[in-house]
């Protein structure tokens, strides 16, 4: 399976989403690593689901934990990519990949030598001109990934109207074990598969 797109699914923390993902062609699956965050995955968790999985890259999101934590999580699961929502952090994550994940009204805080991967914008409704600018101006340098407005219905003008390398999906709960009602991730997925 292949998608016209690069695309990131975060917050996965169930079996039931990291196999569909993985099995329509998505890049990167990330699991919330912050211990106070309440879909964070555990150890043991992580290494149940990612062992099932084969070709894609796992990504640790941090929103609130110090470099302190993020290089103790490191050192306990297999990941390809580090995100963080504090650029200030990036310069001492040397040897993995980085994600930078910013708000778009906070993007012009973000200097432009900061030497990351993968810069995911957030934004819950869709950008201005002037922000379209920016991101387009922001993907000369670094793989941008939007989050936040893309829909079944919305991807492909995205895509067409912006310089982004791809999109960030989130995940949900499962309903119960091994049941899972799949509704906009599934769409906007389905609405990327390349038939050619």
């Amino acid at each position: 399976m292949a998608l016209k797109t690069f695309v990131k699914v975060s917050g996965v923390n169930n079996l039931s989403d990291a196999r569909y993902c993985a099995g329509m062609g998505v890049d990167l699956i990330g699991f919330s690593l912050d211990k106070s965050d309440p879909n964070f995955t555990g150890v043991k968790k992580f290494k149940e689901i990612s062992d099932w999985l084969s070709g894609i890259e796992f990504v640790g999101e941090f929103r609130n934990s110090t470099l302190d934590q993020i290089v103790s999580c490191l050192s306990q699961y297999d990941l390809s990519v580090i995100e963080v929502s504090d650029h200030t952090l990036i310069r001492y994550l040397k040897g993995v990949k980085t994600i930078l994940s910013v708000d778009i009204r906070e993007l012009h805080n973000v200097p432009h030598d900061v030497e990351m991967d993968f810069l995911l914008v957030k934004s819950s409704q869709w950008p201005s001109p002037l922000q379209i600018a920016e991101i387009n101006k922001r993907a000369i340098g670094v793989k941008v990934l939007m989050n936040g407005i893309a829909s079944h219905q919305n991807v492909h003008k995205l895509l067409e109207q912006t310089d982004i390398h791809g999109i960030s999906l989130t995940a949900g709960d499962e309903i119960r074990p091994g049941y899972k009602d799949y509704d906009e991730l599934a769409d906007v997925l389905e609405a990327l598969e390349d038939e050619g």
